[in-house]
């Protein structure tokens, strides 16, 4: 291990002790960083944490997630939105990439949330034979949406 580790800042932390060195030329430990890499010292690459499960969705990311994931067809996942997109709206989502009208008129008809913790979510994720780490893979990946 490196004495010093980067962030995903300009910062960089000195891993004896865990301190936190600002981008300031006028500060000490920065300036003995500067020393320690003239002297060929290369810092631990920064390690982004894990993604953690929000604790709600939109309706709107969980159908959608859902049809991604093969679960429910793209038509199925509109459906249950049971919103009409205007014809204004689906003209111009219909001339968008084929690959991208389906997103699309997800986020023009979709709105309320799917809470993670809900019994629900719990029980939806069970049918589905999906761990308390699948579930907040979902969410994850649906957060993204």
């Amino acid at each position: 291990m490196a004495a010093y580790q980067c962030t995903a800042s300009a910062a960089v932390i000195r891993t004896g002790d865990g301190a936190l060195i600002p981008e300031d030329a006028a500060n000490r430990d920065r300036a003995a960083y500067h020393e320690w890499l003239a002297n060929g010292g290369v810092p631990d690459p920064y390690v982004a944490p894990p993604p953690v499960a929000p604790r709600s969705i939109s309706d709107r990311q969980f159908y959608q997630q859902l049809a991604i994931e093969g679960i429910i067809s793209e038509a199925d996942a509109l459906a249950a939105n049971a919103a009409v997109i205007p014809p204004a709206l689906l003209a111009v989502i219909d001339a968008m990439p084929t690959a991208e009208q389906f997103g699309a008129k997800m986020i023009v008809s979709g709105a309320t949330t799917f809470e993670r913790n809900d019994p629900l979510t719990v029980r939806i994720g069970m049918a589905q034979g999906w761990s308390a780490a699948r579930i907040d893979a979902f969410f994850i990946a649906a957060a993204a949406l």
